[in-house]
């Protein structure tokens, strides 16, 4: 066989190569499937694999036992994707869902655990553009109504 032909072949074995673990062929093979990064900015957040923190417009702080974060990452997926990788991989790390939609092209989906609430929103992906998504992660205190109904004491005027 010729040269032409090994190369060919070794072009397109590397092609797969660097492709491989950011999207693999669901089990129904007519979709694509985004991995987890096995190194996510916080382990309680799944990351897909191929998207990176900006840290420009990210901030988090932890006081206590009291946590809040703002991240936001980008990459390249379709909204689709990225709602059914946060779907299936936030129960994995113990965040029950909650609910979740879309409105006007931004999905948003919400869930919680103990006494927090971890919204994802999803926005970009749109097969028209580059294909690049933003993920915005927030995650609050979550407010109860218990805690509502523990008020300070109203202070009485004279």
């Amino acid at each position: 066989m010729g040269d032409g032909y090994r190369l060919c072949h070794l072009l397109w074995a590397v092609f797969l190569g660097l492709s491989g673990g950011c999207a693999v062929p669901d089990p129904t093979g007519s979709r694509w499937s985004l991995q987890a990064s096995p190194r996510p900015y916080e382990a309680d957040i799944p990351l897909p694999v191929g998207f990176r923190l900006v840290d420009q417009s990210s901030e988090d702080w932890i006081s206590g036992s009291v946590r809040y974060l703002r991240h936001h990452y980008v990459g390249r997926a379709s909204r689709t994707a990225v709602r059914r990788f946060y779907s299936e991989q936030m129960p994995l790390v113990r965040w029950i869902a909650e609910n979740n939609g879309t409105v006007r092209g931004t999905v948003t989906l919400r869930f919680f655990r103990g006494s927090e609430v971890c919204t994802v929103i999803v926005t970009g992906g749109s097969p028209d553009r580059s294909g690049r998504v933003n993920i915005e992660v927030l995650i609050t205190p979550r407010f109860t109504k218990a805690a509502e109904s523990e008020s300070p004491p109203s202070r009485k005027t004279p």
